[in-house]
């Protein structure tokens, strides 16, 4: 019975854990491919693509981390006639200037002749998308917030999808919550109990 009663309590705690932990993370993924059209491909050195990502500030605080999540199509390395490979700046501007945030994944060489912008381009071979995740200064982030990437290599890549997410710190559950949640658990224990010594 006593395992029973503390199997019980156990549950009814981490029940009421679980509803009183709120949601602590904002995601917003943007399809590039839709907002920027064709030029979500971007072909040939200096050109350059911008985006806009929004930020709520709903995540109770403080905040933990902040990141941005590019997933790109045929970003080539390097190769004996192409020294650089498509090489990708990323940047955000803030504080008034842009920032450098670093470069995109090079993936495997693939050709990009009669190459078609849209999805899935070439999704006979998943080795051409690249994931590329970047942290943010949590400083950095903005009520609008805005990216660019510009092709510092040769060729053309393009750029599917931007990701934003911040995470915010977990909402504790309040100390009436928890106890509460003991007192229905201590209570179905000895519901349990009178029930099994009747029979």
């Amino acid at each position: 019975m006593k395992k029973q009663f503390v199997a019980a309590l156990a549950t009814g705690i981490f029940l009421v854990g679980m509803t009183g932990m709120a949601n602590a993370t904002y995601i917003e993924e943007l399809d590039l491919i839709k907002i920027l059209g064709d030029n979500a491909y971007i072909a040939g050195s200096g050109d350059t693509e911008s985006w806009t990502h929004t930020y709520s500030f709903s995540e109770p605080t403080p905040l933990l981390w902040a990141t941005l999540t590019i997933v790109a199509d045929d970003v080539d390395p390097p190769t004996p006639s192409n020294d650089t490979g498509e090489l990708i700046i990323v940047s955000i501007f803030a504080d008034n200037t842009w920032i450098q945030l670093g470069e995109l994944k090079q993936g495997q060489e693939y050709t990009n002749w009669n190459y078609k912008p849209g999805y899935g381009a070439y999704s006979d071979n998943i080795g051409n998308y690249t994931t590329t995740v970047f942290n943010l200064d949590l400083a950095w982030l903005q009520p609008e917030m805005e990216f660019k990437v510009v092709m510092a290599g040769n060729y053309g890549a393009e750029i599917e999808k931007s990701t934003l997410t911040v995470q915010g710190s977990p909402v504790p559950v309040p100390a009436t919550a928890i106890l509460f949640g003991a007192g229905l658990a201590g209570l179905a224990g000895i519901a349990r109990k009178r029930k099994s010594s009747v029979a």
